[in-house]
């Protein structure tokens, strides 16, 4: 998942209007991050909260710029 996730970083860093790879990134960061959440629960093991952190402040910085792209440019952005 990890070199999906990079590639997907390097088409957003290409082509930021890119949306796709955007949401593709924003999805797996999502996904990822209830995953931690799911094992911290499950195994009770506080490190796995960490991941969720970091995953999720991921997640929320991309989700902000994301949405501040499209608030500036909504007519340049592409599927």
């Amino acid at each position: 998942m990890m070199m999906t996730v990079s590639y997907l970083c390097y088409e957003a860093y290409r082509n930021p209007l890119n949306t796709t790879a955007i949401r593709g990134v924003l999805i797996a960061k999502a996904a990822s991050s209830l995953f931690f959440s799911a094992s911290a629960l499950r195994a009770h093991q506080t490190i796995y909260l960490l991941g969720t952190v970091i995953d999720g402040l991921i997640f929320l910085a991309i989700l902000l710029a994301y949405m501040n792209m499209k608030a500036v440019n909504p007519s340049g952005l592409r599927d």
